[in-house]
């Protein structure tokens, strides 16, 4: 039988997740990053009692992945792109934000003892 995380264990487990996704991001963000940076949320969320809302991927905001392009032939026609059928990626420079975004206001939350925002916040 598995015990409930504490609060402590949930805060841990969020920021240990985090992290190890803001150190690993790969040049294409899709659906299962932003499901595993929403997972992370949801943990930090029941640990702290904060509204981390705005710093969600809204669901607009993942479109289709482009798996070719085309170039028009010499007579203008044809030419187009193509979209995979179910997988979506979400823009990265936005995704950094938002990550850039929640790191920035736990920091702004923090006690101004470097020390002791490092342990409690990881960073």
């Amino acid at each position: 039988m598995m015990m409930p995380m504490t609060s402590d264990q949930q805060w841990n487990l969020a920021w240990s997740k985090l992290n190890a996704l803001k150190s690993n991001l790969p040049s294409e963000i899709d659906q299962g990053h932003v499901q595993e940076y929403h997972d992370a949320l949801k943990l930090l969320h029941e640990a702290s009692g904060q509204d981390i809302t705005p710093f969600e991927i809204p669901p607009d905001r993942l479109r289709p992945a482009i798996i070719g392009v085309q170039r028009r032939g010499r007579s203008g026609r044809g030419g187009g792109v193509q979209y995979h059928p179910s997988k979506k990626v979400c823009d990265g420079n936005f995704f950094h934000r938002q990550l850039d975004a929640l790191y920035g206001y736990f920091q702004s939350l923090a006690p101004n003892d470097k020390q002791t925002s490092e342990k409690k916040y990881g960073f």
